[in-house]
């Protein structure tokens, strides 16, 4: 939401959420208990080895393929309200490959340990316009010597 203050000055609220700060531990304790962790393992491994070697792309690819970052884009999604709580074990399910026990489980531990724990919060940000210049409006030239045009004042 963007208001105007005044003539050079706007205030922008924006939302924002505080999870928990225990959220990657509860994560990798998620991993490990649906056996996800090889997984995540061997995609750290391979991040760390395409180092300089690959296009930048490559590692985002690798990145964003780790269970662990999916696990945590789809509950951040879920708390911004971007998916609903009711989608997110199929989601889980595809982008996992588990089974729809499996993943309405972790969903459930996911709702009761991140996702209801998350807070909204507001953050103002006001940002300063420079200021508008007037232009300098130039006089029009005054004529030299003897007004012909006008009669004296007297």
């Amino acid at each position: 939401m963007i208001n105007k203050n005044s003539d050079n000055e706007i205030l922008e609220k924006t939302r924002d959420f505080d999870i928990p700060e225990e959220s990657s531990l509860i994560i990798t304790k998620l991993l490990e208990e649906y056996g996800l962790q090889k997984d995540q393992d061997e995609g750290i491994k391979k991040f760390i080895e395409s180092t300089g070697l690959n296009a930048p792309s490559e590692r985002s690819r690798i990145f964003e393929n780790l269970p662990g970052t999916k696990i945590s884009g789809l509950v951040m999604n879920c708390v911004e309200g971007k998916i609903s709580f009711k989608d997110l074990p199929e989601l889980l399910g595809k982008s996992l490959n588990i089974s729809k026990k499996e993943a309405q489980k972790m969903a459930d531990d996911l709702k009761n340990q991140i996702i209801d724990k998350a807070k909204p919060t507001e953050i103002e940000k006001t940002t300063t316009l420079p200021a508008k210049e007037e232009p300098i409006r130039e006089e029009p030239p005054r004529p030299r010597g003897k007004d012909v045009y006008h009669e004296p004042i007297v």
